[in-house]
């Protein structure tokens, strides 16, 4: 066995008497995976065998998913309707829809409607090779392009699963282990942990340590473009590809702990983590939002000093130097009101002021000084996430 995996945690429904709508729209995420301002939904994308990652796009303000890719869509409360608003890009190349629990009705000219109907926490839907109800023929692939998603829920937190009620514990400790053994040139395996705050007693027998105190942890089987960095924003794989920036679901799990020590483990089903570098010797920053198999969203934010952040390789040595992760957004006092125009980024800032530019993986693709009250930074490559900062100010971004 390549890992030993980790522990549970269960959640939290809210309870409502009558049936409810929601509207995402993309324009106020634009990002390709993300958890809705409510709390209610989170929204995963992936390529999966597709030739193309899914991506947000500026100019039409819809998301894209194209062929062989799926999106899925978790909630707290039982769904029922789903429907697509199925952007004029969309419907050039509209794809038939296929979902893992209920069915996708898809029509095309002159309609252009894409709805999902059953009753489940959590579906996922996968777009068809071909653009059969697009106006460009299915001799073009397919593509799912909505600038909006209309989700209807029944108002009782019941659907096909029926969680527990429980609490998350505030993460205080974290691991990053790097398994050369399995890792390629799609990318670089890591495992990634987080812990509350346990006691431990060390098993007589096995040689490991057991938990004897309640609590939480999650392991995260990630996967990176470089085996000197584990800082990136990473997404749910659900066919486990190994490919860098997503994380995997055969070695991923949520746990939760008992006050008398007994481990309940949860698989993982969605999700994105995003880890980032308070500065070289200061530790990092972990945003995650973790959709489990009883359709329980887990999130939180911490940043963890260099304390308590444990790095090491396979065989448990300390694998520390061989890291060099190094991002400048530490400290950061205010957000940065960033914005895109034409592909490229318009960063507001006093002159005189250092502005950096990151990418998802820390790498600095920009450096320079502010001559204006507004600088203009060109020629980075789109469809990427990046990280921008200005002074003691930062901001993300989707070019």
């Amino acid at each position: 066995m390549k890992k030993i995996t980790f522990l549970l945690v269960a959640l939290c429904a809210t309870l409502f008497a009558n049936a409810a709508d929601y509207t995402l729209t993309m324009s106020d995420y634009a990002a390709t995976s993300f958890t809705s301002q409510d709390g209610v939904f989170t929204v995963a994308t992936a390529q999966n065998t597709g030739a193309s990652a899914p991506a947000y796009n500026t100019t039409a303000l819809d998301l894209r998913v194209y062929a062989n890719g799926s999106i899925t869509i978790t909630s707290t409360e039982a769904m029922t309707n789903i429907s697509f608003v199925i952007s004029t890009k969309g419907e050039f190349r509209l794809a038939s829809l296929t979902s893992n629990v209920g069915s996708v009705a898809v029509t095309g000219t002159p309609d252009f409607t894409a709805v999902w109907s059953g009753d489940a926490k959590s579906v996922t839907i996968t777009v068809g090779a071909q653009a059969d109800y697009g106006t460009d023929g299915n001799a073009k692939a397919g593509q799912l392009c909505f600038t909006a998603i209309n989700i209807t829920t029944n108002g009782e937190g019941g659907g096909t699963v029926d969680p527990e009620p429980t609490a998350d514990f505030e993460m205080v400790e974290a691991e990053f282990v790097y398994y050369a053994d399995y890792s390629s040139t799609d990318g670089q395996n890591f495992m990634v942990n987080l812990y509350s705050d346990m006691t431990w007693e060390e098993n007589a027998e096995t040689g490991g340590y057991v938990p004897t105190s309640e609590g939480n942890y999650f392991s995260l089987d990630v996967y990176t473009a470089s085996a000197s960095s584990f800082v990136g924003t990473y997404t749910f794989d659900a066919n486990d590809t190994y490919m860098a920036g997503t994380f995997g679901n055969e070695y991923s799990s949520w746990v939760n702990v008992s006050a008398a020590g007994v481990e309940t483990s949860l698989t993982l089903t969605a999700g994105t983590i995003t880890i980032t570098s308070n500065g070289a010797g200061l530790g990092y920053t972990v945003v995650y939002s973790l959709t489990d198999q009883n359709a329980t969203v887990h999130t939180g934010t911490y940043s963890l000093g260099a304390d308590v952040v444990g790095i090491y390789d396979q065989d448990g040595n300390d694998y520390s130097a061989s890291i060099s992760d190094v991002t400048a957004i530490s400290n950061v006092e205010a957000s940065l009101e960033v914005y895109t125009s034409n592909g490229n980024i318009v960063v507001p800032a006093e002159a005189g002021q250092r502005i950096e530019v990151y990418n998802m993986m820390g790498q600095t693709l920009y450096s320079g000084m502010a001559q204006n009250a507004e600088t203009t930074i060109s020629g980075l490559a789109t469809q990427q996430v990046l990280v921008v900062r200005a002074g003691n100010k930062t901001a993300k971004v989707v070019l």
